[in-house]
């Protein structure tokens, strides 16, 4: 799983994508800040993404995908 996540930060990074509320990273692996997604591993076989508006006390987005 950290090898997938970490493809995807890097395909997201390496396109410059960075968050609308500042100048860091639109996807993030850590704790989540305002106007980025958080990519983290949910098990053996399943990725947790969560997308934060202006805040991060409420996601606007939380799906977890599980491979078969």
């Amino acid at each position: 799983m950290a090898n997938i996540i970490t493809g995807i930060l890097n395909h997201h990074q390496g396109k410059g994508e960075r968050s609308p509320f500042g100048t860091g990273s639109l996807f993030v692996s850590a704790t989540g800040t305002a106007g980025t997604v958080v990519v983290s591993s949910a098990g053996n076989r399943s990725v947790r993404i969560q997308g934060f508006g202006d805040s991060t006390s409420n996601a606007i987005f939380d799906e977890t995908v599980f491979a078969r």
